[in-house]
């Protein structure tokens, strides 16, 4: 083996640190390239998670009321008051929405201005226009469907007192969104009616 040069031992020397610093350099590129591919992934994750959310909640829009804003009506535990309820899907998908009742003599504000201190509970069904029991509807984008709300007073319960039902109609396509209305119905005497 011939003795080197200093210019031949500085060139094995560099050529040495090169190819280490190379594979240095690579490997911590594609250990960074790695760590951005991960962060990468999750905030596109949380993106379409985002989106996900945001149409889901601009995508629900309806409206409940009472035919002819006809919320309030008298009913005897002859003669039950029955609504036309009218729910109109506003959104631009097809939706079903759950039906449901909730007494609220304790917050509501009788129609009268008398005190809600001695409002009476009565039974609520729901029904369809050929009058057979449902629990929801299903409505497709920019239309309307009527149902029914039958108000029922049972035998015993005082006259000339006020019950405050809140309808609720749940969509089941978007988590946490319903409309609802508030009926009013007044029990009467049924000999009076």
């Amino acid at each position: 083996m011939e003795p080197q040069t200093t210019i031949q031992r500085f060139y094995t020397l560099y050529s040495l640190n090169t190819s280490e610093y190379k594979t240095s350099f690579y490997k911590n590129l594609f250990k960074k390239l790695q760590l951005l591919d991960i962060k990468s992934t999750f905030v596109s994750f949380l993106l379409f998670i985002n989106m996900i959310t945001f149409g889901q909640s601009s995508s629900c829009n309806a409206d409940l009321r009472a035919e002819n804003d006809r919320n309030a009506q008298s009913a005897s535990s002859a003669a039950s008051a029955l609504y036309i309820m009218v729910l109109t899907n506003n959104s631009s998908a097809s939706d079903t929405y759950s039906l449901n009742a909730l007494n609220i003599n304790n917050t509501c504000a009788n129609t009268d201005g008398s005190s809600s201190a001695g409002n009476v509970n009565l039974e609520t069904a729901f029904l369809d226009t050929n009058q057979q029991s449902i629990s929801n509807i299903s409505i497709n984008a920019g239309q309307s469907a009527s149902f029914l709300v039958k108000i029922t007073v049972a035998n015993g319960t005082a006259y000339n007192k006020w019950c405050c039902t809140q309808v609720n109609a749940e969509s089941t396509t978007c988590s946490n969104y319903k409309v609802n209305t508030v009926l009013h119905t007044l029990t009467i005497n049924p000999n009076e009616d």
